[in-house]
């Protein structure tokens, strides 16, 4: 395949339940963007709920070769995690927290503290969830008993409240063909998937990737990088798979303390290591980051440049960024409540902190850019190939000149879509399965999406 000089990406945030937002948003920018023959995207990165919509949205594009129905399964998907709800729809519940309820809103109007009906019905089965779970998501497990400080007596304690991820599990096997292994040689090109988690011990976020390494294996290395004796380098661990499997989507989405840990063997030729995975949204909810080392590293390594000096042919192609971000940066008013505070600190904790990474891959793209010019300018006033590629050989801090150059690129276009702040929101917002919100959420994002992309 001819070395593009641009592809475009997509990232989906983390966010539980919110993720029913991205498939609204997915609608949107299919509805704008999509051209028949063509890739929609090239990349799809995500994290937790991100991590399961892109490997909906990729599964099913791998299997049909097309684009084209993408949509509509991504829309079944969350239908079908919704259509457990009869919770909110049972009339005794509803006769007490329905939003269609008016004498919640008037206390709403006539006191400062008092929530909305809306709110009422999301807090309140968002609450009976945590007692019965949700059949297509999670299950309670036993509580287990503290023993090791033996304060399990009065409020609050320390007993271990966990849930079962089978659910979630079935879930997503319903709608994902395992193993995905996706390749850009493919015809048509198939979308690389990406997807993060955190090693628990090492405290290091851990990249899965759909597209082979330049061996033509599929792998993912990661912890301390040392040199062996044959001036090989090798990492701490490394995970080996035919493609993205279950695990390593539900690594990306084991919500901690909630969830158990997922387990996955790291294996070397000596011995087996088993990892324990957290959520990737400890330490990356926006994939940003990964997404674009994980993108130089394949135009770099995988698919190694040609060994002429035309920088241009062997420059990694630029991107065209799309994030979908679930968690509002901005919320008009301080939250005077308990629960409107812990809303409103995950939001902050969640939402997208790229900027500097952003900043940075802009600045760097602009050297890059005054390089070539200077490198033009240099060989126009007669400066040989020959000392030009001294220059480029010589050993920076890290690398060579030439890999330097040769490895940057530029975000060319980078556009985030946000998630408005909601005046319903409840602390508990990721666990609101309910077919009511679900549906909310797709609608208001593909009308935010549209918004977005009318005002670009």
């Amino acid at each position: 395949m001819t070395r593009p000089k641009k592809q475009r990406a997509l990232v989906f945030q983390g966010g539980g339940s919110l993720g029913a937002y991205e498939a609204g948003a997915y609608k949107a920018l299919y509805e704008n963007l999509y051209e028949p023959g063509k890739p929609l995207f090239d990349i799809l990165a995500g994290t937790s709920i991100g991590a399961i919509n892109a490997s909906v949205v990729v599964s099913y594009v791998a299997e049909n070769k097309t684009w084209e129905g993408s949509v509509e399964r991504l829309m079944e998907f969350w239908d079908y995690l919704s259509s457990w709800d009869r919770i909110s729809t049972n009339p005794y519940f509803s006769l007490f927290f329905n939003a269609e309820n008016l004498w919640w809103d008037y206390l709403h109007k006539i006191t400062k503290y008092t929530a909305t009906g809306e709110a009422i019905r999301r807090y309140y089965t968002t609450k009976s969830s945590e007692y019965v779970g949700v059949p297509t998501v999670f299950s309670p497990e036993i509580p287990l008993i503290d023993m090791k400080y033996f304060d399990d007596f009065g409020i609050p304690n320390n007993i271990w409240y966990r849930y079962s991820k089978k659910p979630l599990e079935e879930s997503i096997k319903q709608f994902v063909n395992f193993p995905i292994a996706t390749s850009f040689d493919e015809d048509p090109i198939q979308p690389r998937l990406l997807l993060t988690s955190v090693d628990v011990q090492e405290g290091q976020t851990v990249t899965f990737d759909s597209y082979a390494k330049e061996d033509g294996s599929r792998f993912t290395a990661y912890g301390k990088y040392q040199k062996s004796e044959d001036g090989k380098g090798k990492y701490s661990y490394t995970i080996r798979y035919k493609g993205i499997e279950l695990d390593h989507v539900t690594a990306s989405a084991s919500v901690p303390i909630n969830y158990d840990y997922t387990k996955i063997e790291a294996k070397d030729e000596k011995s087996i290591n088993t990892r324990y995975f957290w959520d990737g949204g400890l330490l990356s909810n926006t994939p940003l980051r990964e997404l674009m080392s994980s993108h130089k590293r394949y135009w770099t390594v995988v698919r190694k440049p040609k060994p002429e000096t035309n920088l241009e042919e062997n420059s990694v192609p630029d991107l065209d960024v799309y994030v979908i971000d679930l968690h509002s940066t901005k919320q008009p008013e301080v939250p005077k409540d308990h629960d409107g505070a812990v809303s409103r600190f995950n939001d902050i904790i969640y939402h997208d902190r790229n900027l500097q990474e952003e900043k940075l891959s802009k600045y760097m793209a602009d050297y890059v850019d005054l390089t070539k010019q200077f490198l033009s300018l240099a060989i126009n006033k007669g400066a040989t190939k020959e000392e030009i590629q001294k220059i480029l050989n010589t050993n920076g801090q890290s690398r060579t000149f030439d890999k330097l150059l040769k490895g940057q690129f530029r975000i060319s276009k980078l556009e985030r879509i946000e998630r408005k702040a909601d005046p319903n929101n409840i602390s508990s917002k990721v666990f609101d399965f309910t077919a009511r919100t679900i549906n909310d959420l797709i609608q208001t994002g593909y009308e935010e999406t549209l918004s977005h992309l009318n005002r670009t």
